[in-house]
């Protein structure tokens, strides 16, 4: 067993910066966790720190699953970045204070969530699927989705509070696919992109 797990009412605060480097969990582990974790927030946890917060895979194609709060302080980033072809469950909040906030593999909301920053960048590197709502608050920060928004299963809400241009590099939803509503306030680049909403596209 090489993974970490922070329980429900657990955390983890650092008075610097912080990188958790977990492997996986065994199957049938006495924790509770998802055997193809390496790292695992259970609802009710957090992670902290004064400064970068770093969430790395190291082995295998294990996955990150986010379902408690991660905070970085300062100019620090919050990086998330599982092994291989692992994924990130995400299913609670992220701060990065001025830094940025880089999720660099696949994305499973699993929950509603609210990825802040000031005027640092917000980068999804992979696809981002779930039925569930995402608000990003980056100021002038830009927003970057490389991969598909909703393509594989619907997201709820998608909205962007900043003034910085929000860059789509894929499909937002298809007409199976349909988001419930999307709502920027900056600059959106579509890159030929169609957003596919039942509700309101501001």
């Amino acid at each position: 067993v090489g993974g970490v797990i922070v329980q429900a009412g657990g955390s983890v605060n650092s008075g610097g910066t912080l990188t958790i480097s977990g492997s996986d969990f065994e199957i049938g582990n006495p924790f509770g966790a998802n055997p193809n974790a390496s790292i695992e927030l259970v609802a009710g946890s957090s992670i902290s720190a004064t400064g970068a917060v770093s969430l790395l895979g190291n082995i295998g194609n294990s996955n990150i699953i986010l379902n408690g709060s991660v905070t970085a302080g300062g100019a620090g980033n919050v990086d998330v970045d599982p092994a291989g072809t692992g994924r990130i469950s995400l299913g609670n909040n992220i701060t990065a204070g001025t830094g940025n906030i880089n999720l660099t593999a696949n994305v499973d909301m699993t929950g509603n969530s609210i990825l802040t920053t000031t005027n640092g960048t917000v980068n999804f590197a992979g696809t981002v699927d779930g039925a569930s709502n995402l608000t990003i608050a980056a100021g002038t920060g830009v927003v970057t989705f490389a991969g598909n928004v909703g393509l594989t299963t619907a997201l709820g809400a998608l909205q962007s509070t900043g003034s910085g241009n929000v860059i789509f590099g894929g499909s937002i939803g298809d007409s199976t696919h349909v988001l419930t509503s999307v709502a920027i306030t900056g600059a959106t680049t579509l890159n030929g992109s169609t957003v596919f909403t039942s509700g309101s596209q501001n």
